[in-house]
This record gives C-alpha cells, sequence and structure tokens, in this order.
C-alpha cells in the first residue's frame, strides 16, 4: 500500500456504492476517478453514436437516391432527344431519296424527248 495512492486507503468492505470511492460513506472523490466508466453514459455515447451513423447512412441513401433520379432524368431527356434527332435524320433521308428519284425520273424523262 502506497501513502500516495488514493485508492490504498479505501478499505473494500465499506465501499457501498460502484459509482464512488466512499470511506464510512463520505466520498473519497467529489467525482469518478479518471478510469472510471459509467455505463449509462458510455451506452448513451454509443447510442448517440449509432443514430449519428443512422443519420449518416440515411443522408448517404437520400444523396444517392437523388443522383440516381437526376441521372435517370438525364437519360430520358437525352434519349428523347437522339430519338428525336433520329427521326428528323430518317424524314431528311426520305425528302432526299423522293428528290433524287425525282430528279432521275426527270432526267430520264428529258433524255427520250430529246
Amino acid at each position: 500500500m502506497s501513502s500516495k495512492d488514493p485508492d490504498s486507503i479505501v478499505d473494500k468492505a465499506s465501499v457501498r456504492s460502484p459509482s464512488f470511492l466512499l470511506l464510512n460513506n463520505i466520498p473519497l472523490f467529489p467525482f469518478p476517478p479518471r478510469n472510471f466508466q459509467i455505463p449509462i453514459t458510455n451506452r448513451a455515447i454509443r447510442l448517440t453514436n449509432r443514430q449519428s451513423i443512422d443519420n449518416a447512412n440515411a443522408d448517404v441513401s437520400a444523396a444517392v437516391e437523388e443522383l440516381l433520379n437526376t441521372l435517370s432524368n438525364r437519360f430520358a431527356s437525352v434519349s428523347s432527344e437522339i430519338f428525336a434527332k433520329m427521326d428528323e435524320m430518317s424524314r431528311r433521308l426520305d425528302n432526299l431519296e423522293a428528290a433524287l428519284q425525282e430528279t432521275k425520273a426527270n432526267e430520264g424523262s428529258g433524255s427520250t424527248k430529246s
């Protein structure tokens, strides 16, 4: 037993509360020692940490969901623009083909008249 160690002067039988060191029902310390852990506080911290993790997970899930919705909307928009341009190109090609056939028909009928 060292005289500098406050725990060494405590009679183990006189300690009645696990949260404070008592000597004949008088607290030796006004606060718990440095290495003392209060299970309720640790549990509360764990719950708070768990809630923080759950909140962070929910935030990440919401951000990912929003990103996926944005990408889906952009993809749908780009797809519809591509289909519209393809339809326009198809229409223009049909007009060009009709004009070429008409030109060929005019040349063919014009060469027989000459």
